[in-house]
């Protein structure tokens, strides 16, 4: 389980920066893995993020959220600390409402990257602190125009992104 503080940046459609329509917010995460080998796992990973509201959105909720794959490489074996980073892909879902700006984006995740690192408190039990950058390109544009953009504009997928950073509750069965 992961509690998360996330912002977005770039853009979901071209001409529309995302940062202008939501700002910073809490979240949460939760990531499954299994161990092939002593310093390698795989897994899912999943977040779900509520932003802020922002200047030309004000009352506005958004909330965004993303599902995927994940590759994890341990840099450490065997020691209370545990180093690790972390790259995988997804799909993302990301909704406002509030305002007359009621839209829903659909994209692809196509950089989940995460560093890290687990502290062992037990042989079950870690913390650990991490950091996160995911870049991904909408995919799916609303249907009607949420009047972002001026009439007559092209409405063309945008490249987005989210860093964030949090803590992470770690479960190691059947331990260290």
């Amino acid at each position: 389980m992961n509690g998360i503080l996330g912002a977005p940046f770039g853009s979901l459609e071209r001409t529309v920066p995302w940062y202008d329509y939501a700002a910073a917010g809490p979240g949460l995460g939760l990531e499954a893995a299994l161990g092939v080998s002593r310093s390698v796992a795989l897994g899912l990973w999943g977040e779900m993020l509520w932003l802020g509201d922002e200047e030309e959105c004000r009352g506005c909720a958004t909330t965004t959220s993303a599902v995927g794959a994940l590759f994890r490489y341990h840099l450490v074996q065997g020691m209370r600390f545990d180093p690790h980073i972390s790259m995988g892909v997804g799909y993302r879902v990301t909704k406002t409402t509030g305002n007359d700006h009621d839209f829903v984006y659909g994209g692809i995740d196509w950089a989940h990257l995460v560093a890290g690192g687990d502290w062992y408190a037990t042989r079950h039990l870690g913390l650990s602190p991490f950091f996160v950058l995911t870049a991904g390109a909408t995919l799916f544009l609303p249907d009607t125009s949420p009047a972002l953009l001026p009439p007559g504009k092209d409405r063309l997928s945008g490249v987005y992104g989210v860093v964030a950073g949090g803590i992470r509750l770690t479960l190691d069965v059947p331990g260290r």
